[in-house]
């Protein structure tokens, strides 16, 4: 199974990163950090892992309590298509 990051993603997920650097200690990013690739090392298993929402048509997992990740596995693969900050505006608005 491929791993297939979006732009979307990788900005997003950048933009988590950047403000865990600006305003959390390094523990904080360090378990961020590790919290998605152990997501990404689980859905690599186990694809439906995560709960499919029909309203947004993929699929989506917490990463931390407060980050969203929304993914779907197509012809096998894995995209990885977007990160939503809980704190915003719920992700349907």
């Amino acid at each position: 199974m491929k791993i297939i990051w979006t732009k979307k993603a990788v900005k997003e997920n950048q933009n988590n990163i950047d403000y865990l650097i600006e305003n959390w200690e390094k523990k904080v990013l360090i378990n961020y950090i590790s919290a998605v690739e152990r997501v990404i090392g689980y859905l690599k298993t186990n694809p439906s892992l995560g709960q499919y929402d029909e309203l947004i048509n993929c699929h989506k997992i917490l990463i931390v309590k407060q980050v969203y990740m929304f993914y779907d596995i197509i012809n096998g693969d894995l995209y990885i298509l977007s990160f939503w900050n809980n704190h915003k505006k719920p992700f349907w608005l």
